[in-house]
């Protein structure tokens, strides 16, 4: 059987890991291959297992938990190393490491269909443009798509939560949400993020949230929020009655939530953010923001119509915008030299 090896990146947080499974699964089905997920890293495991089916299950796909024993591999980098995890390799190979070298030496081409080997393995979700023409073309029925809502149908058609985070969220929505009623808003502010993906600030979440509980005093507001400071903001502009938060474990004001050596279950802790952005999805309006994957994973579940979505966008300074276009210079390099090899 010829396979996709989709593995995890331990630097990786939830959204970019499932953007990339939503990448392999559309080049999976293109060059009919059998999918197989591998988590074994350390972003919510320590390692040694595969903590994938822990949390999702693949539906309407050839997939497998196991992975090969035996046949040729491309890229040649993982040729003998399938069982390790992507961390390990880069690691072993004292390779230094940068996204886009790391796309090259350890992903491949994934606007070629023809590869020859039996087992292909890819880790990350860049190559979404190159993919895109070729799936549409494949399979008409998301001809006139936007790039997300080709996402979120391939999403919500081949991928279903664990049993666990089904029952809370349903137990959740039907203890804390008005039916028809609900503003669904997901703010990411923690010190990690702010470095390295900044979102738009907090104060225009509040105002866009505003503009939707104003003029209905029943609508009810659910914060998906990795900041308790965030929080008691949201608490203090709207009333805590008119707020809801899923329980989950939550850090200290500022810190991330995952790779958080004081959280005292990782892999519940995923759970916990899964359900959240599950009920983002089952809001009927939803404020997110355009560079968080994390709110690219609550409009992935959502339902809500364009018209009852903000996507919000950060304002950001010269030297971020420089740097997004040196990144996007270098991004589209990589792909070129992929091409030629």
């Amino acid at each position: 059987m010829r396979t996709l090896i989709l593995k995890g990146s331990g630097g990786a947080g939830l959204g970019d890991k499932l953007w990339a499974v939503v990448v392999g699964i559309m080049y999976a089905k293109l060059t009919d291959r059998e999918l197989i997920v591998d988590w074994r890293d350390t972003s919510y495991g320590d390692g040694t297992r595969n903590y994938f089916s822990d949390l999702f299950t693949l539906t309407n796909i050839q997939h497998s938990p196991s992975l090969p024993s035996e046949g040729d591999v491309h890229p040649q980098a993982w040729q003998g190393r399938l069982h390790r995890s992507l961390d390990e390799v880069v690691i072993e190979d004292q390779f230094p490491w940068s996204r886009a070298g790391g796309r090259s030496r350890y992903s491949f081409d994934q606007s070629r269909l023809d590869y020859p080997a039996r087992h292909l393995v890819m880790w990350e979700m860049d190559q979404f443009p190159d993919l895109r023409d070729h799936f549409v073309q494949r399979f008409t029925e998301y001809q006139g798509l936007q790039d997300e809502q080709i996402q979120a149908r391939v999403f919500q058609q081949h991928l279903t939560p664990c049993d666990d985070v089904i029952s809370r969220c349903a137990r959740f929505q039907e203890a804390h949400f008005v039916p028809g009623k609900m503003v669904g808003v997901h703010v990411r502010k923690t010190q990690e993020c702010d470095a390295n993906r900044p979102n738009p600030e907090v104060q225009r979440f509040v105002s866009e949230t505003r503009r939707l509980m104003k003029s209905d005093r029943e609508r009810r507001l659910f914060l998906a929020c990795d900041n308790r400071a965030v929080i008691e903001i949201f608490q203090a502009a709207f009333g805590s009655e008119r707020v809801r938060v899923f329980p989950k474990w939550m850090p200290a004001a500022g810190m991330h939530m995952h790779m958080n050596r004081e959280c005292p279950d990782q892999l519940q802790n995923v759970r916990d953010a899964i359900a959240d952005a599950m009920l983002l999805g089952r809001c009927d309006w939803l404020i997110s923001s355009r560079s968080s994957a994390f709110s690219w994973l609550g409009r992935m579940f959502s339902a809500a119509s364009e018209n009852r979505r903000a996507t919000l966008s950060p304002t950001l300074p010269w030297n971020w915008r420089f740097r997004s276009f040196v990144r996007s210079c270098l991004s589209s390099s990589v792909v070129g030299l992929l091409k030629r090899q």
